[in-house]
């Protein structure tokens, strides 16, 4: 009967668990949907003069000796959904060179200066306010990304805008659903680990103490 709670009790946490992630996880997803994406069609150059189109996806330059310690420009437009025209909105973006400016419309919303450094952290990521008077809410809008090109650049992680609350909530959500994981991990460790301890103990009174038969 002890081992039969033991084992419901088990399963009651790990079911706990999953239903949290599930519901983490649905959480961003609704939150996503209203984004604007921006991780295509970009035109980019290296010179002012001769554009490429591509993804914002992060790229090497290491055989690329002309496109090194460069200062690229990726520009690209976008139109606001229905949805966002009458919210405060923000640019999300992640996983960029430490160096970089970013522009709409031509209104600077948000920079890292451009020094001297070797390390980029890839893993950063940066939420910039956009205010409602640099928005064409019923046309065209351009974005401009100005960042240095060590050894490589691009970004390493998406990039969108979307509603300011929902952005910053979103860091600060995403923040705490990763220590939740690592909490939840660490917690299923030390059940089935004091369950393998308390199995092995038991099974060690009993051959201690079972009666033998002469």
């Amino acid at each position: 009967m002890k081992r039969l709670f033991e084992s419901l009790l088990a399963g009651i946490i790990l079911f706990s668990i999953l239903i949290t992630f599930f519901r983490y996880g649905h959480k961003v997803l609704e939150r996503k949907s209203t984004y604007i994406d921006l991780k295509e069609n970009w035109q980019v150059t290296f010179d002012g003069i001769n554009y490429i189109t591509q993804d914002i996806h992060i790229r090497s330059v290491l055989g690329e000796k002309e496109k090194q310690d460069k200062i690229v420009k990726f520009s690209r437009s976008f139109y606001l959904t229905d949805s966002l025209k009458n919210e405060n909105l923000a640019l999300s973006i992640g996983g960029i060179p430490l160096g970089h400016k970013v522009y709409i419309n031509g209104h600077l919303i948000g920079e890292s200066p451009f020094d001297d450094f070797i390390y980029n952290d890839w893993n950063a990521r940066y939420t910039y306010f956009i205010p409602m008077e640099f928005i064409n809410l019923n046309g065209e809008n351009k974005i401009d990304i100005y960042m240095k090109s060590s050894y490589e650049y691009g970004s390493s992680q998406e990039i969108f805008i979307g509603k300011a609350n929902d952005l910053i909530k979103k860091d600060k959500f995403m923040n705490s659903y990763f220590m939740s994981i690592y909490f939840s991990l660490a917690l299923i460790n030390f059940i089935v680990a004091a369950y393998f301890v308390n199995m092995y103990r038991l099974n060690k009174f009993n051959l201690n103490y079972s009666p033998t038969k002469n």
